[in-house]
């Protein structure tokens, strides 16, 4: 089974829809609309470290088994705590190539422009983005 597939099973389980679940286990907001994008494509997008834990913890389940693993791992052991270097702390959970693709400013804008929505994509929001420079650029001009 594939991440993706295993992550929404595992919200139908909880009864909670998946950017909900997210939020609620710590991820940025734009996580769960790029698993699914990824998905879709055919890709197996990943969780990172942090995130895949979070996630583990949230559902109860092991890092294996969320990411795909066999049955009897659902209760196995608990997987160890994420190590993190100093440099993901500083990114935390919003760098480049990162299933959590957005950043805090994007995932706003996203959240302002969009709602809860599960479907933005990376190149819907830079539209937005060149847009809103454009006319920014076109009120310092006057």
């Amino acid at each position: 089974m594939r991440f993706y597939e295993r992550f929404e099973e595992l919200c139908r389980e909880k009864g909670v829809k998946p950017t909900p679940a997210t939020l609620e286990a710590g991820c940025s907001r734009g996580s769960a609309s790029y698993w699914k994008k990824k998905y879709l494509e055919g890709e197996d997008a990943l969780p990172d470290t942090r995130n895949a834990q979070a996630l583990a913890d949230y559902f109860g389940v092991s890092v294996d088994y969320l990411l795909g693993g066999a049955e009897d791992d659902a209760a196995g052991t608990p997987s160890p705590p994420c190590v993190q270097s100093a440099e993901d702390e500083k990114k935390e959970r919003f760098c480049p190539g990162s299933p959590d693709l957005f950043s805090p400013q994007d995932a706003e804008l996203i959240f302002a422009l969009w709602g809860d929505a599960d479907n933005i994509d990376e190149k819907d929001l830079e539209d937005v983005k060149r847009f809103a420079a454009f006319i920014k650029e076109r009120k310092r001009g006057q």
